[in-house]
């Protein structure tokens, strides 16, 4: 069964005409880091822009969704669907952090994407290093996260995705974080979140 059977609201994802989908995140200020906002700085431009696009999809936080609907009342144009990121996470900087984590932002983040009337929600599955500080923690955060979403998304007919993310050290005196490729760690990663 397709997931727009069992999912009606995922029917709003795709392009009616192509049925893909285009994807536009700009859910990257959440995580902290600067270095992530070039060209986004001003998130009702970037709204504006996109919604004048017309994408499929735009991906932002709770606090962003607002921004949307404005350039979507500001424009004229129809909005393009929204899918809002529910976690946040510490492990995308120049450094490791001490302490990563990764924790939902709201504990109703179903029910307020819901208010917001999106179309998906979206989360980690975070794998660290296994010899990095608070690697295990992370890693059962997140499996948790997954759980409590798919549950809350079951109850409310929402789609959920799970964005699978590997690292490894970005080089030998392990200060910082860089995305794994490895098929060998990464093919397990993406079957537990097809498992949960």
């Amino acid at each position: 069964m397709s997931i727009v059977k069992k999912l009606p609201r995922a029917a709003r994802l795709f392009n009616p005409k192509d049925k893909r989908l285009l994807n536009v995140a700009v859910d990257h200020g959440v995580f902290n880091e600067d270095r992530f906002l070039n060209g986004i700085e001003d998130m009702q431009k970037v709204m504006k822009t996109l919604v004048e696009a017309q994408p499929d999809v735009i991906q932002v936080t709770l606090g962003q969704a607002r921004s949307m609907f404005t350039a979507g009342s500001q424009t004229g144009h129809r909005l393009p669907a929204l899918v809002v990121r529910t976690d946040v996470a510490n492990v995308y900087g120049t450094k490791a952090p001490p302490a990563p984590f990764c924790n939902l932002q709201h504990p109703l983040v179903v029910e307020e994407a819901i208010r917001l009337d999106a179309c998906a929600v979206i989360c980690n599955l975070l794998l660290l290093p296994s010899d990095a500080p608070g690697a295990g923690e992370v890693h059962q955060t997140c499996i948790k996260n997954v759980s409590h979403l798919r549950t809350e998304c079951t109850k409310y007919g929402m789609p959920l995705i799970v964005e699978p993310l590997a690292f490894r050290w970005n080089n030998d005196s392990k200060d910082a974080f860089a995305m794994e490729t490895s098929i060998s760690v990464t093919r397990p990663l993406v079957r537990l979140a097809f498992g949960i």
